[in-house]
């Protein structure tokens, strides 16, 4: 997850691509790319800690998720969201040893 601007998040990965130099043709960047943009923060952090249990390492698991987001509504994104729980607002007691 990554913030865009005040309002909104994206969700995406990171990777190194090339990013050829002329004394390194074989240089590497590190970038982010968006997968789903403008989507509300709490939103963003969500589905990005879904999109990571979900895939499982796999990037085109990945791409299935992420087009399946990219595909609905705000106000079905908002509902997916009560599906799935929201992470913050889960009754967890820590299991705390003294």
């Amino acid at each position: 997850m990554r913030r865009t601007d005040e309002q909104t998040s994206a969700v995406g990965y990171y990777s190194y691509f090339s990013a050829p130099t002329e004394d390194d043709p074989d240089a590497l960047r590190l970038e982010f790319r968006p997968l789903v943009s403008r989507l509300p923060h709490e939103q963003a952090t969500i589905f990005a800690q879904t999109f990571a249990q979900e895939m499982n390492g796999e990037m085109n698991k990945l791409k299935e998720l992420t087009e399946i987001i990219s595909g609905i509504s705000v106000e079905q994104r908002g509902a997916l969201i009560h599906k799935i729980g929201r992470y913050e607002e889960r009754d967890i007691v820590p299991d705390i040893e003294l």
